[in-house]
């Protein structure tokens, strides 16, 4: 139940990546940071296959913290 991994598959992929593809192109470089915060294990997971699609420039400006991550947000509020 619910949504897994196993989702990023054929056709959404596809339109995944053509999505992440277009919002890069058309709007480059507007992402300062980004923190998730206390995001569930299954967001986590899905991040890890999205994130090979997108590039590295914006990839390192988006952190994911879990609920255990308190030391990560503590740094990521110094910036």
């Amino acid at each position: 139940s619910g949504i897994t991994t196993s989702h990023l598959t054929g056709s959404v992929r596809t339109f995944l990546y053509d999505l992440i593809s277009l919002c890069q192109d058309k709007y480059t470089d507007t992402l300062h940071a980004m923190w998730l915060v206390n995001a569930p294990y299954v967001f986590r997971a899905m991040w890890s296959a999205i994130k090979t699609m997108v590039r590295k420039s914006t990839k390192d400006k988006i952190q994911i913290l879990g609920e255990s991550d308190s030391s990560g947000i503590q740094e990521a509020m110094r910036l």
